[in-house]
């Protein structure tokens, strides 16, 4: 199934997500800033989303426990106007949910993929389609549907809000000539979440659209390489820029830092929320991984870029 994201229906789910998303601050982690010394011909800066600009309540996307889940996947069902037969609806959509999730992974790792990422409105799809069959929910399944369903269930499962300072920070960077883009584990919806918030000067341009790297699009997901590779490669084509004037900023040491580090960028752990922070104690992804630099306030950025 195409599915096609027309005007009128992106500016209902941008509307549905400032209804569903609520002001939400970060949480301390008690670690410490840890500035470099001004790092000198940084000329990109590329952020993470989830955890990084905004503050989310899993603290990163995915899909969390089916039975902590049931409620919100009973409500996002009837949102997207679906009618739900029996007590066990909820659960059943998050279980068939998640197996399908699992099932695309392994299909994906088979072809060689090394951390595969879904197509959150394919997965949707088919556990609507079994839904149906097993008589849990009736309905009619149409791309809009889908849709409306997958961003209705995001929402009320992981709201997210503009990390403190990201505004200023951002035009603090853009006054120093600083183009911006992303690398980010996301899904269609992320793009629309973005647009609706102001603090990310999305609607506004502030970042560069062909130096953006989404992993629904790529089917990869970080802590892959082939993400931030993909769009330093754009970098390199567009802007003539090699990795080291690209700095990568992210909360996560093996998804964010680890990838940028190998591949020559500098980096930046932003360590500014405890629901997102990732130190990965212990995992062997990022054995001999130091970020350049530790922020725990994301205007700290304007103080490490020269």
């Amino acid at each position: 199934m195409d599915f096609p994201l027309q005007d009128e229906l992106k500016d209902d789910l941008k509307t549905r997500i400032r209804a569903l998303n609520r002001p939400m601050q970060a949480q301390p982690t008690g670690e410490k800033a840890r500035l470099s010394r001004k790092l000198p011909g940084i000329r990109v800066v590329l952020f993470d989303i989830y955890g990084t600009m905004l503050t989310a309540g899993r603290g990163e996307i995915g899909v969390g426990q089916a039975a902590a889940e049931k409620t919100p996947a009973t409500d996002a069902l009837t949102a997207a106007g679906f009618a739900c037969a029996g007590e066990e609806c909820g659960f059943r959509a998050v279980e068939i949910l998640q197996s399908e999730i699992r099932a695309d992974h392994e299909q994906l790792r088979r072809q060689g993929v090394d951390y595969p990422e879904v197509e959150i409105r394919d997965v949707w799809q088919r556990t609507l389609d079994i839904l149906i069959r097993d008589g849990h929910v009736r309905g009619l399944i149409t791309p809009e549907a889908v849709q409306r369903l997958a961003v209705e269930y995001e929402c009320r499962v992981n709201p997210a809000w503009p990390m403190q300072d990201l505004r200023q920070t951002l035009e603090a960077l853009r006054v120093k000539d600083i183009v911006l883009g992303i690398v980010s584990n996301a899904q269609f919806y992320t793009p629309l979440i973005m647009d609706v918030f102001p603090e990310t000067g999305w609607t506004e341009g502030w970042f560069d659209a062909g130096l953006c790297g989404w992993s629904y699009e790529l089917r990869v997901a970080k802590p892959s390489l082939r993400l931030v590779e993909h769009v330093l490669t754009l970098v390199g084509t567009q802007l003539g820029i090699g990795p080291e004037s690209v700095l990568c900023v992210g909360n996560d040491l093996a998804n964010d830092i680890m990838p940028a580090s190998r591949l020559g960028c500098r980096t930046a752990l932003f360590a500014g929320d405890a629901k997102s922070l990732r130190l990965r104690a212990g995992d062997t992804l990022v054995e001999g991984i130091k970020p350049d630099s530790v922020i725990t306030e994301l205007g700290q950025l304007t103080e490490i870029i020269r």
